[in-house]
């Protein structure tokens, strides 16, 4: 009984450690929702998305601009659902994983440099899309 209490009282430790981290270390939030959102279907080569690290697969990303990027990314794009199932991803974030999942590093610019602008109308039509979807 008395191990069992340590047990658990250093998992409550660890669990706090590990938040704690995740809270004071950036990198280390964007690398879990990469863990988290995109590795389900970017190291799987059954799902037909460009696997991670294969720049050759994300040629035809690399050559969009950024704004063309974010929208397949917000709406969706082919099997990849709005957002690529990560509803806390913020447009930076969006932009980094790609960098990462491309093989590049995240300081590098791979995607054409239009303005970083992130339309409300993007927000309003995947609403729309959800809407239609439930009729």
């Amino acid at each position: 009984m008395r191990l069992a209490t340590i047990f658990v009282g250093l998992m409550g430790c660890l669990a706090y450690t590990s938040y704690s981290y995740a809270e004071s270390n950036p990198a280390s939030k964007l690398y879990e929702k990469l863990a988290v959102n995109c590795v389900q279907c970017h190291a799987n080569p059954e799902t037909g998305a460009p696997l991670m690290g294969d720049t050759e697969q994300w040629g035809d990303v690399i050559a969009k601009d950024k704004e063309t990027v974010l929208r397949n990314i917000y709406l969706g794009k082919g099997g990849m659902p709005p957002l690529g199932y990560c509803s806390s991803c913020s447009t930076d974030d969006f932009l980094k994983l790609t960098k990462i999942m491309m093989g590049l590093p995240i300081s590098s610019q791979p995607i054409s440099s239009q303005p970083e602008t992130v339309h409300r109308s993007w927000t309003s039509e995947l609403a729309n899309k959800g809407k239609e979807n439930a009729r």
